[in-house]
């Protein structure tokens, strides 16, 4: 007789298990609604396409693949925002004004579940279309906030970055050094990321660059902490305006939330999703060091589906807000 029906890195949820998330998705769905969102459903299954363009860059080795019965590769969802763009861009094209969605979805990504990992969890966030300024943005950052403490998790912090800091050096590095390709800029963003400073030395060795620009890459990711502090030497060692606005919008998103709100920066915030254009956040738990929550500004995704609309928005780990909260 066979042990194990379930597969690795999914669950059952048992009646108990089940009231308590509920609780948590309700009070978090809540919040959104009274910030004006309303709630919507993509498809389970979207085309292997939608993701596998180049400028969207969801990992194609995470995703869940099948073949339909037209010979067509079809993916379990494994992002929420870029189907909602898709969706926005399809319904919405008439529509004048600002759109303010939420979603509670599941979501299906490949990971290691012997380390742990879920191959589906539960995400709840919400979408903003229609305008670009600080005071979305930090209006989103305050949303996440807001849904969080009223589910019970006060012991939070709030990493923020901007996205165009480093895009804004790779357009230097592509004027000035001729390094504008794809595999360059995965490497670089990655270890960026990842804080991987031998990596990097490597990396300006090879390809021979100016001291100027192995400086900034070097220093980059080690630009973290206070915002006053970091951002003003982000400003120094800046090498063109689209870095220096990303700073100055990371500063003015600051003053916009506001002193009560634990918040620190973080330069080399780069998100593996390169989609994203401007305002980056992750939100913390502070004992745990989890990654509760992230988001960002996304404007140019929208262009990939015909309608040039600025977009930013966030997801929460539903799942991992439940382990924790059952850890407290």
């Amino acid at each position: 007789m066979k042990k194990n029906f379930i597969p690795e890195g999914v669950a059952d949820i048992n009646y108990e298990e089940y009231e308590k998330m509920s609780a948590i998705e309700t009070s978090v769905l809540d919040v959104f609604r009274r910030a004006g969102y309303r709630q919507i459903m993509t498809p389970t299954f979207e085309y292997y396409d939608l993701f596998s363009d180049g400028d969207i860059s969801v990992d194609t080795e995470d995703m869940y693949k099948i073949v339909d019965t037209n010979g067509k590769i079809m993916v379990l969802r494994p992002d929420a925002t870029v189907p909602i763009a898709r969706m926005v861009a399809t319904h919405y094209k008439d529509g004048s004004g600002d759109v303010k969605l939420m979603y509670l979805t599941n979501v299906f990504r490949s990971a290691d579940y012997r380390a742990g990992g879920k191959r589906e969890f539960r995400q709840a966030g919400i979408e903003y279309f229609g305008t670009n300024s600080s005071e979305v943005d930090a209006g989103i950052i305050l949303t996440a906030i807001d849904a969080l403490q009223k589910s019970g998790f006060h012991d939070l912090t709030t990493e923020i970055g901007n996205a165009d800091y480093f895009n804004g050096f790779m357009e230097e590095l592509a004027s000035e050094c001729g390094i504008n390709d794809a595999e360059s800029e995965a490497v670089l963003r990655s270890m960026m990321e990842s804080k991987n400073i031998p990596g990097l030395i490597d990396f300006c060795r090879e390809r021979k660059l100016p001291q100027k620009y192995t400086d900034v890459i070097l220093e980059m990711p080690l630009m973290y902490g206070d915002i006053a502090d970091v951002t003003e030497r982000a400003w120094e060692i800046s090498v063109n305006e689209k870095m220096r606005a990303a700073v100055s919008n990371i500063r003015s998103i600051s003053e916009k939330v506001g002193k009560s709100v634990s918040m620190t920066v973080d330069m080399g915030l780069i998100s593996s999703l390169d989609y994203y254009s401007g305002m980056i956040f992750r939100l913390y738990l502070k004992d745990s060091g989890a990654i509760i929550g992230s988001g960002g500004r996304y404007d140019g995704l929208m262009k990939k589906f015909g309608k040039d609309v600025p977009a930013a928005g966030f997801g929460l780990n539903i799942d991992l807000l439940y382990e924790v909260s059952q850890n407290e």
